[in-house]
């Protein structure tokens, strides 16, 4: 479910590009921003962290299984064999991949927008 989620704010994200583009480029009409501004350096301080424990949640996800239950949440069969090294590996890349993915655009969605704000405000 949650990789559905994160396709679908990919497409809405694709949706509003040019929004978004027009946004940054608002923001890079500013100019450079004092980065000392207590809000705005608390606000970059809480997306790095965020951003942090999502890719840790994605690795330590994709290690439970491996670690617990010596097995991959999907198990593979075709179009490679699991329980060869190389079909190993490509399930674990493709596992690490899927989870980074869902980590990453569900991250990028709920943080441009905030940090957007934020960017244009100060």
């Amino acid at each position: 479910m949650t990789f559905i989620a994160s396709a679908l704010k990919c497409f809405y994200i694709r949706f509003i590009g040019k929004d978004i583009k027009n946004l940054i480029q608002m923001s890079e009409n500013i100019g450079e921003v004092n980065t000392a501004h207590e809000p705005l350096a608390g606000a970059l301080r809480t997306c790095v962290n965020y951003l942090s424990l999502l890719f840790c949640n994605a690795g330590t996800w994709t290690l439970y299984y491996l670690i617990s239950h010596w097995d991959f949440p999907f198990p593979t069969a075709y179009p490679w064999n699991q329980h060869y090294a190389v079909g190993w590996f490509a399930a674990f890349c493709l596992t690490l991949l899927s989870a980074l993915f869902c980590a990453a655009t569900h991250t990028l969605v709920d943080t441009i927008f905030p940090m957007s704000v934020i960017v244009v405000i100060t």
